[in-house]
């Protein structure tokens, strides 16, 4: 029987959570506008909008909710005095409120239940306002990753902190995951559903309850609602035909110190996932590499310029420092 319960999709960002939501919003009985950051832009903020009880501060999370920086909504019909009147009539919380939000969403295009995904968000925050969604967690090679991610045009970290932070979120999802069970959480790999998106789908489609529909794959207009136009820029593959993700364009998109230092943080994980870890020799040199750049950033969190004089002295630590990196990769390259 088709289940009721609400769908999010998580994972680390350009892992395939706009292509898995995008497959999900084109099924019948599902809804998937495009990602909401509810939890990370107004959720969290709980204390600071003060008690949904009230009206106006019900009225001001909404609108708050519904206006995102990049407009990412414009497409989307909502209407804030429609969803308050949502809103008002059912459980006054920040989980109603995006159940009014999303809610309104589905049945305005006649659909039975719904999905919402936001790159970043875990299943522990998930679970603490729906601690009885259904969880999609997809994975994709961490080192792709991050070779994707340092050419968006939002990310200011470098492959290290993003290594680190990949690894991280990882862990800890397929943690929580754990402990919701195969009722509630399911993983998969992005390589897998591109390649084989039929029987992956099929899979995805029994977790949720739902039958699996042909049209899916065959029709990708049917994909539309879950990409912005704000977000087409780099969204826009969702909604092409599913081909297999070519495989190993990380070698030639990280520098070489880039692939020894990510692939030292995550080379467990790596063959965990069932990708092909690095060999012992690269590992070692990975870690030379990327355990001075840890201390380097303790240092940093905890520089005061006040405390350390000139603050030129840390530039040129650290330029001192990358130069000695650079020799140490080519006496073992």
């Amino acid at each position: 029987m088709p289940n009721d319960a609400p769908i999010f999709v998580v994972g680390f960002q350009r892992s395939g959570t706009t292509l898995t939501q995008a497959l999900l919003g084109a099924h019948t009985r599902i809804a998937a506008p495009p990602e909401m950051h509810f939890i990370f832009r107004v959720a969290r903020f709980a204390k600071r909008h003060g008690t949904l009880a009230d009206d106006a501060n019900l009225r001001s999370v909404i609108r708050e909710a519904l206006n995102p920086p990049a407009d990412l909504y414009a497409d989307c019909g909502f209407d804030e005095e429609r969803v308050f009147e949502r809103a008002r009539k059912g459980n006054r919380t920040m989980r109603g409120v995006l159940e009014a939000i999303m809610g309104d969403f589905a049945e305005r295009h006649g659909k039975a239940r719904w999905s919402e995904k936001s790159p970043g968000q875990s299943v522990a925050q998930v679970e603490s306002l729906f601690p009885d969604a259904q969880i999609i967690h997809i994975v994709r090679d961490p080192r792709d990753v991050i070779a994707s991610s340092l050419a968006a045009p939002w990310t200011l970290n470098n492959a290290h902190t993003l290594a680190h932070r990949w690894r991280t979120f990882t862990i800890g999802n397929a943690r929580r995951g754990l402990r919701a069970g195969p009722a509630r959480f399911l993983q998969l790999r992005y390589e897998d559903l591109t390649r084989d998106p039929e029987a992956v789908l099929r899979v995805v489609f029994a977790f949720l309850g739902e039958r699996f529909e042909p049209e899916i794959l065959s029709d990708p207009s049917r994909r539309r609602d879950t990409i912005a136009p704000a977000a087409a820029p780099w969204q826009k593959r969702a909604l092409e035909p599913v081909t297999p993700a070519k495989a190993g364009g990380w070698r030639s998109r990280l520098s070489r110190r880039d692939r020894l230092i990510v692939q030292s943080v995550f080379h467990r994980e790596l063959a965990m996932l069932g990708y092909a870890p690095p060999s012992g020799r690269a590992i070692a040199l990975g870690r030379v590499l990327d355990q001075p750049i840890r201390a380097w950033d303790a240092v940093r969190k905890q520089w005061d310029g006040r405390r350390m004089g000139d603050p030129t002295r840390f530039e040129v630590a650290i330029r001192d420092y990358l130069e000695e990196q650079g020799r140490i990769i080519q006496e073992h390259a």
